[in-house]
């Protein structure tokens, strides 16, 4: 290894620690975190509340150009069979590189193996299937979480974020949550370098104080019970997802024939499902409808945005959504407990319109869950249904739906339904707002509880712009239905914001039913005096420019276009 690959591989080797160290506080089963291992195979160790191995990890590079052969993979299965490590224990292999074709089929081996198949693994090993090799060997996994330095830290600061006191602005948690993991960071560094393995041992109490942050602030909360009673209560609150039901076709199914529900996707025994449909098809709004149809029967259905999903990170990706609708943080560990809750469904949505190395990197996250069967079903939804179908292991056969394009009855009923509304309905509509803008990440919270706006009510918007977190707080200061409202800035980043909604009825004839003219007036008034008034007029009023011509494109297909969506 050249000398800047060795210095790739000890920051690659202790972000992850940074991360596992989190980790440690999310969970009420684990105590503490060991770097640079007893055993060589091991560079981080998780212990548990007896200071026993419960994961042990390896973090490795691997230069451009070079894959991970069968041959390195076995050599490390093998090593980690042989240590003396508790029963329970397991063994994570974590790499920013490639999986050659032969390394490929040691990860496969690994995943049947998980879901009680040990006989391809056996078969490399060279060992009985029940022998004690084989299976401390079923209990490794091979994780490729190709991020960076500055990828891996950042998971961590979003993660700190969370656990911090509340900092009076976006940019003092930014820079208070930056300085915390970098305090973490040096402290699993300066214990690395100790020669006494007892000494590498970093607790959760010196977790939390490098952190700065009290012990009592990372309590564990358990998804089951209140939270989760909290979560189903919230998704009822925002009431019907769909004024015309989404319609599907399983994919074996003729044409003219099959027409289902979104509901079926509820049904106990199905496997984990593709669903495909071309772009205005309804796919955010069934899956909308399917979160809605889940609360009113109990069942919990969660849905996230595939283009939110950072590598290695499919937790985070669920935690972030239950956040969304709960209109608050809350800890990774959620998102983990949501996977593996028996008869939850996740629905991951847009995970065609994703780059192809991160469709392969959600891929490899939900590998094992896909095999082994347990825990929460998995629906993927995306354009294209070969690219949705590639998500998952090709040795698994999902149920395969289409989204029914919509005929002309539907279409009509959806108009008059919308039409029925009024865009300064659908304007007023707190989930319409963050529905059109889902490149953001935006969620937001009412101070009256209700989802659809009054005169009087304010909406607090979290979301993230430029790369930043962003938060603002909006009144509406007038309202004179159908024609106009008035929302302006209460709490937020700017020195002011001034929002103005005027709505004009377009006349129409026998054959086209009159429309609506949308007009938006938006003055601001920036901070930092002259300057930021350049900055405003350079940057910030062509970006909002943008925004609202999408959230007006979003509105136009809800109340006026449902011809689009055929």
């Amino acid at each position: 290894m050249s000398g800047v690959d060795t210095y790739r591989g000890i920051a690659y080797q202790h972000a992850q620690a940074v991360l596992c160290a989190l980790d440690v506080l999310e969970s009420d089963a684990l105590a503490a975190i060991r770097v640079e291992g007893a055993d060589d195979v091991i560079d981080i160790e998780l212990l548990d509340l007896h200071g026993r191995v419960a994961v042990g990890k390896q973090a490795k590079v691997r230069s451009d150009g070079y894959t991970w052969a069968k041959a390195d993979l076995i050599g490390l299965l093998r090593r980690w069979a042989a240590i003396d490590a508790p029963g329970g224990a397991s063994f994570q292999f974590v790499t920013d590189g490639r999986l050659g074709p032969s390394g490929e089929e040691v990860r496969d081996a690994l995943t049947k193996a998980a879901a009680g198949h040990r006989g391809p693994l056996a078969h490399l090993l060279g060992e009985e299937p029940d022998g004690d090799i084989v299976r401390r060997a079923a209990r490794a996994t091979i994780v490729q979480d190709p991020g960076g330095l500055g990828a891996l830290l950042a998971r961590a600061d979003q993660q700190v974020m969370a656990l911090l006191p509340a900092a009076r602005s976006a940019a003092d948690a930014r820079e208070q949550a930056k300085s915390a993991v970098d305090a973490l960071f040096r402290l699993l560094l300066d214990r690395a370098c100790q020669p006494d393995s007892a000494d590498r041992v970093v607790s959760r109490y010196e977790i939390c104080a490098a952190l700065g942050i009290p012990p009592s602030a990372v309590a564990v909360v358990p998804w089951a019970g209140e939270m989760r009673d909290q979560y189903l209560a919230a998704v009822v609150a925002r009431g019907p997802a769909a004024a015309v039901p989404v319609r599907l076709r399983a994919e074996e199914s003729p044409s003219g024939a099959g027409e289902v529900g979104v509901d079926v996707l509820l049904g106990d025994g199905l496997a984990p499902t593709a669903v495909a449909g071309r772009t205005g098809a309804g796919k955010s709004t069934g899956a909308r409808e399917l979160r809605a149809t889940g609360a009113a029967q109990g069942r919990v259905v969660v849905v996230a945005h595939a283009e939110t999903y950072i590598p290695g990170r499919v937790d985070a990706l669920v935690a972030d959504a239950v956040a969304d609708v709960l209109g608050r943080d809350v800890p990774t560990l959620t998102g983990r407990q949501v996977l593996a809750e028996p008869g939850t469904v996740v629905v991951i949505d847009g995970v065609s319109e994703i780059p192809e190395p991160v469709r392969a990197a959600l891929a490899e996250d939900l590998r094992t869950p896909v095999a082994t069967g347990r825990g929460a079903r998995l629906v993927l939804l995306g354009r294209g249904l070969a690219a949705v179908r590639s998500v998952f292991p090709a040795s698994s056969t999902p149920s395969q739906f289409r989204m029914e394009p919509f005929g002309r009855e539907r279409r009509k009923a959806l108009a008059e339904i919308a039409l029925g509304r009024g865009a300064v309905d659908l304007e007023l509509d707190v989930d319409e707002h963050t529905a059109s803008l889902p490149g953001s990440g935006e969620r937001a919270s009412t101070s009256c509880g209700r989802r659809h706006l009054h005169l009087g009510d304010e909406v607090t918007f979290h979301a993230r712009h430029f790369g930043l977190p962003w938060r603002m707080t909006s009144r509406i200061t007038a309202h004179q239905r159908p024609h106009r409202f008035v929302d302006e800035q209460t709490r937020g980043p700017s020195q002011s914001l001034h929002h103005e909604h005027l709505f004009e009825a377009l006349p129409g004839n026998a054959d086209v039913t009159g429309g609506t003219r949308m007009t938006d007036r938006m003055s601001i008034t920036a901070p930092a005096g002259p300057m930021g008034q350049v900055v405003a007029h350079l940057v910030l009023a062509p970006y909002l420019r943008r925004l609202l011509r999408r959230r007006a494109a979003h509105i136009k297909r809800a109340a006026e276009s449902a011809s689009e969506q055929s």
